[in-house]
């Protein structure tokens, strides 16, 4: 507990190792960093004092050429430093952990990794030779040892296959060892890093169904997003944790909540309770969301289509009263947009927030941002010139990266909202006449309406429609038409 006197004791134990720093080795540095990380900031002044005594002493200490302490003191200040969130001494550390890597054993191989993804400091040949000695010797590593290895390089985004499929090998017939943060841990770690394992996925689910009440609310929003981020379908899991978290709704944090509503949407698991729940909660709270939390809230209700007006209405009023909209980057805009002309919510302050803030960062946008506020500005009916204008030659030189229900969206909109972007439609019929057999027949509905409600012509484009329209009406195989 902090006190004056606390305050003073400290600053004088300072004050000695700084006048005795020559006398500091490795362990005494590594100690006192563990000291550090356990202090709140009540006592920042002086801790701050005593960071800087150790960065005097460590370079001397942690030389990559001297082998004199154990290794362990090395993860130790890592760690430390890690929680601390003291990133200039990570590059220091990194080279001598380099060096020492194979004297590590699974506790501080683990540590380490864990200590660089926490800051975000990538070391690619440290994070490398990690995985080597883990691949190597993974069965001394403990189910807390190997969720934190995963945490680590998910991270950071090494996806080190052969690492993966290692642990998920191990994990395996030890799953049941795993507690539910770990097994959370695991299975947002594949998630993240995109490997696939579905046999682990599917023992994780097995395992953690009867468990759940275990679950801390962030373990239960990291287990739904990381099975809907893989695209992993586990229907009893989904409902098991609706039903778990629906009782506990207050204790999620937004972002904990907005990341459940997204994996429940996402997967197109009916969950109205939960989302109900969650939604009376929220508008109690909207000021503690995070613009992106915001944006995804609004996008899981939209896909689900669970009725929420006003959650919608508080949301719209937060962004649009707030400077908040300036804080969205463009998919967030896009996604918010979107949601509201999804589901009907008109909201015309929002809009006009959400076009102010969209236009200084449009060239940020990717094809699919641009067509989806495009879309979702069309279907409110707010017409936004300016937006529009620089929506349009944002994806001018583009269009080859549009898929086609992006380069249809945008025809649509361009069309109902009379903005008349001749060149850009024009563009569009030949981009989409050189893929024409990638099209929906209602895509290439929408597209021929689109342009002739814009006085556009593209005879080559109507005329090959027509015959991709005739071609699935009498049922031939339409690989005709490329030949053609």
């Amino acid at each position: 507990m902090y006190s004056p006197s606390h305050d003073a004791l400290l600053r004088e134990i300072v004050s000695r190792f700084d006048r005795h720093r020559h006398a500091i080795n490795m362990r005494t540095a590594s100690t006192i960093l563990s000291a550090l990380a356990a202090y709140d900031n009540q006592n920042e002044d002086v801790l701050r004092q005593a960071m800087e005594v150790v960065r005097r002493v460590l370079p001397g200490q942690v030389d990559a050429g001297r082998r004199t302490y154990p290794v362990r003191y090395l993860a130790m200040a890592a760690s430390s430093c890690a929680k601390c969130n003291v990133r200039d001494l990570m590059p220091l550390l990194a080279d001598a952990a380099r060096a020492r890597v194979n004297e590590f054993n699974a506790q501080d191989l683990s540590i380490t990794a864990w200590a660089f993804a926490k800051v975000n400091v990538v070391d690619a040949a440290l994070f490398d030779a990690i995985a080597d000695n883990v691949v190597t010797r993974s069965a001394a590593f403990t189910p807390q040892n190997l969720a934190n290895l995963l945490w680590a390089f998910a991270k950071v985004h090494i996806g080190n296959r052969a690492l993966f499929d290692a642990i998920a090998d191990l994990s395996l017939p030890r799953i049941r060892e795993f507690d539910s943060q770990n097994l959370s841990n695991t299975a947002w770690a594949f998630a993240r890093a995109q490997v696939l394992r579905h046999d682990l996925f599917k023992a994780i689910a097995e395992v953690a169904i009867p468990r759940l009440n275990e679950f801390k609310p962030q373990a239960l929003a990291n287990l739904a997003w990381a099975f809907a981020n893989a695209r992993i379908a586990n229907r009893d899991l989904y409902v098991a944790i609706a039903n778990v978290a629906a009782d506990r709704y207050a204790e999620f944090k937004p972002h904990e909540l907005a990341n459940t509503v997204w994996a429940f949407a996402v997967m197109g698991v009916e969950a109205r309770g939960l989302f109900n729940e969650f939604a009376g909660d929220a508008v109690t709270r909207l000021k503690a969301f995070s613009p992106r939390d915001l944006s995804n809230v609004v996008l899981a209700y939209a896909k689900a289509r669970v009725p929420a007006h006003d959650l919608f209405k508080r949301i719209g009023d937060v962004v649009a009263h707030s400077r908040k909209a300036f804080e969205f980057n463009a998919q967030d805009i896009a996604n918010m947009a979107w949601a509201y002309a999804r589901v009907d919510a008109f909201h015309e302050p929002l809009f006009h927030a959400l076009a102010v803030a969209m236009l200084p960062i449009v060239d940020r946008a990717t094809p699919q941002n641009v067509a989806n506020t495009a879309w979702a500005f069309a279907k409110a009916g707010v017409r936004h010139t300016r937006l529009f204008q620089v929506l349009g030659q944002r994806c001018a030189g583009n269009l080859d990266t549009c898929n086609e229900m992006d380069l249809t969206n945008l025809a649509w909109a361009l069309a109902v909202t009379d903005v008349v972007h001749r060149s850009l439609l024009q563009s569009i019929a030949t981009t989409a006449l050189h893929r024409l057999l990638d099209f929906k027949s209602h895509e290439l509905a929408t597209l021929l309406w689109a342009f002739a409600r814009s006085g556009v012509d593209v005879g080559a484009f109507a005329h090959a429609a027509a015959m991709a329209f005739l071609a699935e009406q009498a049922g031939f195989d339409t690989v005709w038409l490329a030949d053609i």
